[in-house]
């Protein structure tokens, strides 16, 4: 058992959590010690339905709750020369606030839905990643590793110190994916999995059928506070299960 899993134990929500008040479905949580109510929205289509609780830091609330657990976790790490994380506007206050309570220098990543302009914020020779988060199937998005970012992570790696990436929710994995592959790129022979953390406030997936237990992470290091529900297709035929 790995130390985190032995520090630190999310708690697990499952479909037959969610509630309904006026037809509309939602989740309530425990979020550091905090309670909250989770708007479950379909991110799929009509057709293909994919229901998640709504995490949205940009709601006071949420935000709090989120900045506590994200000062909790990250208090568990040792060894962590700097965090970095994705540009989004409505996660960075929460990240930013609990960086700044752990006394760890935060750097943001470059980041745009727009190809033009994250072109316009990099160098020839940089490198642009493209990936698509569950909540943006349909619409792309970009990033990529400022110099100076560059910089301040191969320094870190050289002197044996660890980094954490922290976004607000892993979902498919594909924005984490996207900046271990550039972490990948930067660092080449020093790439050293044990020395990258990977810290976001809840994890969303679909329940494994039958031993009722969360998919198991592919990302190493992976540390969440809650497990949130993934539902793809009929709510209501999840929940009565």
């Amino acid at each position: 058992m790995s130390k985190q899993s032995l520090e630190h134990q999310a708690t697990i929500y499952r479909p037959e959590d969610i509630q309904f008040r006026d037809d509309q479905p939602y989740l309530e949580i425990i979020l550091g010690q905090m309670v909250l109510e989770l708007a479950l929205k379909n991110v799929g289509s009509d057709e293909e339905p994919v229901w998640i609780a709504w995490f949205d830091p940009r709601e006071e609330e949420v935000k709090n709750a989120g900045t506590s657990a994200l000062i909790e976790m990250l208090g568990k790490l040792d060894n962590v020369a700097l965090a970095i994380t994705p540009f989004s506007s409505k996660s960075m206050p929460m990240i930013t606030e609990a960086c700044d309570e752990v006394e760890l220098p935060l750097l943001d990543l470059l980041g745009s839905r727009d190809f033009d302009e994250i072109k316009a914020q990099t160098h020839l020779e940089d490198r642009i990643y493209v990936y698509n988060p569950i909540t943006s199937p349909d619409k792309p998005k970009y990033m990529a590793f400022g110099r100076q970012i560059e910089k301040h992570i191969k320094s870190a790696i050289k002197a044996g110190e660890k980094i954490v990436i922290i976004d607000n929710v892993y979902s498919t994995g594909a924005t984490i994916k996207a900046i271990l592959g550039g972490l990948k790129d930067i660092l080449g022979r020093s790439y050293d999995p044990n020395l990258i953390e990977v810290v976001t406030v809840a994890r969303e997936g679909v329940i494994h059928n039958g031993d009722g237990v969360p998919p198991v992470d592919m990302e190493p290091n992976l540390m969440y506070d809650v497990f949130i529900p993934e539902v793809i297709g009929n709510l209501n035929e999840a929940i009565d299960k």
